[in-house]
């Protein structure tokens, strides 16, 4: 399984300086160093949490561990998955980049897009039937954009940013797959002094539910390396390894070391009687971090973290360690064990368990507003090859989209390796996809039917596998708020805050953009997690709401979708001064915040109702006049 592991195994702790200083490269530079070696954990290894590692990353953050609930991605070059489009076609299903993401992609430096654009392909315009055309129309070039569309598998973004993080930050961020986050709670250290040379401390933890409001973390160090902490509010994390889970020992061996320094530099001392957890039996309490660490000067030995399945009889004082070193995968499988951290980001999607805690912690002030799906669509995917002799025709650089009069609908869009990867959409249920017959040739005669013009691009054998597949579900319309964060210590970002339906393009790219908003909010409060998280909040909350409702007024039919976009199209190229691109192109316009896009909205649907009562009115009044001269001239005929 692939994995960032956190150092070279061959390097014990007393050869890495605890409190070493982050490259001269980060763009962090106005985050203090103790910010910096707080622990980060990050809930989901999609391309928001990964995104999210490797923006903290550069910043200088040394220690970042992500846990992903699924399996690890193909590597981005495995031509056996990418290229293999009759038996990895789940894998398969293209997303594009826009101007919003490939912004959020190029701030995180490195080769982050170089990657991205070798296993991309380019969407350079759209080919579009409506429903019963059946001549080609005219190419839709894009023109008067700052970007170029780039097409590329979900998974396979994942891989690129994985693989970025294994080449530039070996030693700083961990991922680990099969981990998934069962529950949260938030509380708060009142510490009075923590000795890097006795590491010993006076410790209280009062939970957030009891303290309530609380002040900033204050941190400050004299000449004797003493480390004081007035408060620090923690995120405390249950976590569970999967059973169908298969992960290799060395993941977790090669993280002690990292894992000790860390608590070293940042937890007061505590005895595990202090972490009792809810959860537990009376016998599976949770024993602290750092016990018996010592640190002298800028090097430290330090004794591993220690902690017991949560079900379990084991007495505490035979504690099987957080990260243990002699453990099989089948042990591994049944393990359940805490992490806190004073930053924890939540990227786990739309059934977020990090959110579900924030919701239930907040009271009230964490919101999820669902929409009943009203056009509620599923999917299958077929690729399609278009052969050489028309592809001066067909171009590979285009989105082709057919609509039928029997509500399926096909958009395909392009690989990097030439063929196209086709969505086609339809009703559940739908009578003529119910119909199709595993082993015959139903599939064929209503792709023939539908989409006569695609068919010298369709395979028999794609087709005879169409016909067996299952039919994939859309993801609702849902958002978050009014508050992104909470506990001053955890914060949420991509499809935890906003999911739309993925045809609208924005899916992925908001949940980018939110990473860029995060990474500013931290610049400008210096690094102090609280309040970063609260200005993240108050800068997102908007945008999260707006994208949202803008996608779901167009999730319909003809009056609701296709009718408000051939209006703004039209009566923007008539007065552009005054009346916006369409709510699509202005969703894509990288320079607007979503809640500007939903606000310019409102005003043109207002000035269009004023404009057409306008245009109404003065036909009326121009066919009154015509009344009136043509009566005149009947009466003296």
């Amino acid at each position: 399984m692939r994995v960032s592991t956190s150092s070279d195994s061959s390097v014990t702790p007393s050869d890495r300086p605890v409190h070493s200083h982050p490259p001269a490269t980060v763009d962090g530079a106005g985050i203090p160093p103790h910010c910096l070696h707080q622990p980060v954990i990050i809930i989901g290894a999609g391309p928001a949490g990964l995104s999210t590692a490797l923006m903290l990353a550069n910043k200088g953050y040394q220690w970042i561990r992500v846990y992903e609930r699924l399996s690890p991605p193909p590597r981005s070059d495995d031509a056996t998955v990418w290229a293999n489009f009759k038996e990895t076609s789940g894998r398969l299903y293209m997303i594009g980049i826009n101007g919003r993401g490939q912004s959020a992609l190029r701030a995180l430096g490195g080769s982050v897009m170089d990657r991205i654009e070798r296993c991309s392909s380019t969407l350079a315009g759209r080919m579009d039937w409506p429903e019963g055309a059946v001549k080609p129309p005219r190419v839709a070039r894009y023109a008067g954009r700052t970007y170029q569309t780039k097409c590329i598998q979900r998974d396979r973004l994942s891989s690129c940013l994985l693989e970025e993080i294994e080449e530039r930050y070996k030693g700083t961020i961990t991922v680990e797959y099969g981990v998934e986050c069962e529950a949260a709670e938030w509380f708060e250290f009142i510490s009075k002094e923590v000795s890097s040379s006795t590491m010993t401390s006076s410790t209280a933890v009062v939970p957030m539910a009891e303290k309530g409001s609380v002040q900033q973390n204050v941190w400050s160090r004299d000449q004797n390396d003493k480390v004081s902490l007035a408060q620090q509010r923690r995120c405390r994390l249950t976590l569970v390894r999967k059973e169908d889970s298969n992960v290799q020992t060395s993941i977790r061996e090669n993280n002690n070391e990292l894992l000790a320094q860390s608590h070293a530099f940042m937890q007061p001392i505590m005895s595990a009687s202090s972490f009792s957890h809810p959860h537990t039996s009376s016998r599976g309490v949770f024993s602290a971090a750092c016990s018996g660490v010592t640190v002298s000067g800028a090097a430290a030995a330090a004794v591993i973290s220690q902690a017991v399945p949560l079900e379990t009889d084991a007495d505490t004082s035979e504690a099987a360690p957080l990260f243990p070193q002699q453990r099989d995968s089948t042990q591994l499988s049944s393990l359940k064990w805490i992490e806190e951290s004073p930053f924890v980001i939540g990227a786990d999607g739309a059934g977020s368990s990090l959110r579900t805690a924030m919701q239930l912690a907040s009271g009230g002030a964490v919101r999820t507003k669902r929409y009943k799906d009203t056009n509620v669509l599923v999917y299958r995917t077929i690729p399609l090859f278009w052969p050489q002799e028309m592809t001066a025709d067909r171009p590979g650089d285009l989105n082709y989209s057919v609509r039928s009069k029997s509500g399926i609908n096909i958009d395909c869009l392009p690989t990097c390796e030439g063929p196209l990867i086709g969505v086609v959409l339809f009703k559940p249920d739908h009578p003529d996809i119910q119909a199709l017959r595993p082993g015959t040739e139903d599939a064929k005669q209503l792709f023939l039917k539908l989409f006569p013009m695609l068919m010298p691009a369709l395979r028999d054998d794609d087709l005879l596998r169409f016909a067996a597949k299952r039919d994939c579900s859309l993801p609702t319309f849902s958002y978050a708020g009014p508050d992104l964060h909470y506990g001053g210590t955890s914060v949420l970002v991509g499809d935890t805050i906003h999911t739309v339906k993925p045809y609208f393009g924005q899916g992925v790219n908001s949940a980018l953009e939110d990473v860029q908003v995060l990474s500013k909010a931290l610049d400008d409060m210096g690094g102090d997690v609280p309040k970063a998280v609260q200005q993240y909040s108050e800068r997102r909350s908007a945008d999260a709401e707006a994208l949202v409702k803008l996608s779901h007024s167009l999730d319909g039919g003809f009056l609701t979708f296709i009718l408000p976009l051939i209006l703004d199209s039209a009566l923007h190229r008539m007065l552009p001064q005054i009346f916006s691109p369409n709510i699509i192109a202005s969703l894509q316009d990288e320079s607007k915040r979503f809640s500007e896009v939903q606000q310019r909205k409102y005003r043109d649907r207002l000035m269009q109702v004023i404009f057409l009562g306008v245009l109404v009115a003065s036909m009326l009044a121009a066919a009154r006049v015509i009344a009136g001269v043509l009566l005149k001239l009947i009466q003296v005929a």
